[in-house]
């Protein structure tokens, strides 16, 4: 527990630092008064973020009722851990490519590693239920979580 912790603090961290770097090196958005250091890009970021996080674990764990798993600590911090590091990992590879790596495609990406990483973790941790039917949870609740995501980002959008 104190491990997975460690890790989320370590991932957030990560993230926070790298999106006010990017932030801080983007010029001034009319949008926001002030402009300035790009603070307003910022904050909506790190909003962005944690309702991401938020919303992946009440999707995934309201999922995870669905098909009576009865996990959902184990459930709620794979999601935390996952969600950061995948917002990481977008940030790494936007940085990296300077923007020429389409979004669509990297979310694809990124969540198919998220979907395998957490089929192999939930496989070794719930012990008693079926690699299937854990598979079939993942699957579900992934590609919920990504519609209701992308869908509730293209309203507020």
């Amino acid at each position: 527990m104190k491990k997975a912790l460690r890790v989320v603090c370590l991932c957030l961290c990560l993230c926070l630092m790298l999106s006010a770097a990017v932030s801080a090196n983007s010029p001034p958005n009319a949008e926001f008064e002030g402009g300035g250091m790009g603070v307003g890009p910022f904050l909506l970021y790190l909003l962005f973020v944690v309702l991401s996080v938020l919303l992946t674990v009440l999707v995934e764990w309201t999922v995870s009722l669905l098909f009576r798993l009865k996990a959902a600590r184990i459930i709620i911090w794979t999601n935390i851990v996952s969600q950061l590091i995948m917002h990481f990992l977008y940030l790494i590879v936007t940085l990296l490519t300077l923007g020429f790596v389409s979004s669509t495609y990297l979310i694809v990406v990124l969540e198919l590693l998220v979907l395998v990483g957490e089929w192999g973790f939930y496989t070794h941790k719930l012990s008693g239920v079926s690699r299937l039917r854990v598979f079939f949870y993942t699957l579900t609740a992934n590609l919920l979580s990504l519609f209701l995501g992308g869908l509730g980002t293209f309203l507020l959008l």
